[in-house]
């Protein structure tokens, strides 16, 4: 009987998993175009809201931006991801 490569199950698991959730993404966002453009771009904007506009104004950074639920972004990402999921 042969020796088992150990290396070889640690990496194969991982890749099966992270390749089958990717997967399940793209064809998500295909079936949904609207409602991936509708995260993506609200994301987007928290994103550039921190790093552009409150880059240095902000009292404890973009860690304790994103963290504050009374950003109207914060709320609206919160709301639409409640909302996508009644739907369901």
């Amino acid at each position: 009987m042969q020796d088992i490569n150990h290396p070889i199950p640690v990496v194969a698991i991982p890749l099966l998993v992270l390749g089958t959730a990717v997967s399940r993404m793209i064809s998500y966002i295909q079936c949904h175009p609207l409602k991936s453009l509708k995260h993506m771009v609200v994301d987007m904007l928290r994103v550039e809201s921190e790093f552009v506009k409150y880059r240095d104004t902000f009292p404890g950074g973009p860690a304790a931006y994103f963290a504050d639920v009374t950003q109207p972004l914060f709320v609206a990402t919160k709301f639409r991801t409640h909302v996508s999921n009644l739907g369901r």
